[in-house]
This record gives structure tokens, sequence and C-alpha cells, in this order.
């Protein structure tokens, strides 16, 4: 008797519980796809190149001998210009965040993935060329001896490995 008493309300407040977090759950992806769509929308009425993919970048320094060369993965775009993405190096990875505008100009931030334990920081600012498979521009940034310096950055889309 007493088990009816209390199973009965514990399976309705559960198919509440439930139904709750399944209302919940579809107001989100909703709202995830409303902002996607508005985002794509913004993109081609802009006429934005897509940052997608993998790209080999060369850094210079100031006095155009090579600083360092690594791979840049461009993987998802965030909300209307601003994309996000991962550097790779042999021995650590980055951050990049960053926005393209509408006259092929893209400005980002890159910071290690084990900040602050090491601080290699910074920003660069790059134009795409018209086929928009490659960039070019300059970076300013913390470098591997704890200085800061910068010089012009190179980067061509390549098939991701």
């Amino acid at each position: 008797m007493i088990e009816k008493e209390v199973i009965g309300p514990l399976i309705t407040a559960a198919g509440s519980i439930a139904g709750t977090i399944t209302a919940a759950l579809i107001a989100w992806y909703a709202a995830v796809k409303l902002q996607d769509r508005a985002s794509s929308k913004y993109r081609s009425k802009l006429g934005l190149v897509d940052p997608q993919g993998c790209w080999e970048c060369e850094w210079l320094n100031e006095d155009g001998t090579t600083y360092v060369k690594d791979l840049v993965r461009v993987d998802k775009w965030l909300k209307n210009g601003a994309f996000r993405g991962r550097g790779v190096q042999s021995d650590l990875s980055y951050e990049v965040r960053g926005e393209i505008d509408s006259t092929r100009a893209m400005a980002l931030t890159y910071r290690t993935e084990d900040f602050p334990t090491k601080a290699y920081v910074g920003v660069a600012c790059l134009i795409f060329d018209m086929s928009g498979d490659r960039l070019a521009g300059s970076w300013h940034g913390r470098t591997r001896n704890g200085e800061l310096t910068g010089g012009k950055t190179n980067w061509k889309r390549i098939p991701c490995p």
C-alpha cells in the first residue's frame, strides 16, 4: 500500500523532470541552429572568405629570417565572422581566435594551450589573396626567449593531414 503511495508520485515527478529537460534541450538546440543560420547569412551577405581547413604557416623575424614554420587548423565558425582554431608545432600547440571582415582582412590572437605556464602569446593581421588560399601579413608576440618581437607571416591552404 505504501509502495503505491510513494512510487506513483515519484514516477510522475520523474516524468515531469524528463519532460522539462527534453524541452530545455530542444530550445537550446533550436537557438544554436538559429544562431548558426544567422551567422551563415551574415558571412554570405558580406562575401567573407571561409578560413576553415589547414594552413601551412611561416612566421618570419623582423630581419626576414624564418622564426618558425607550423600548421594551423581553423575548425569552427563561432558567430558572424569570428572563428577558432589550433596551431601545432613540434613541441607545443596554441589556440587561435580571430575574425574576418569584408575587406578580406583576418585579425587573430594566439596563445599556447598551457598558458600561463608557457606564455607564448601574440596577434596577427593578414589579408587573403583573391583565391582565398593564401594569406600574408604581420605578427607581433612573445617569443620562446621571452622577448616581444614580430615580423611578416605567410600562410598557404593545404589539404588537412
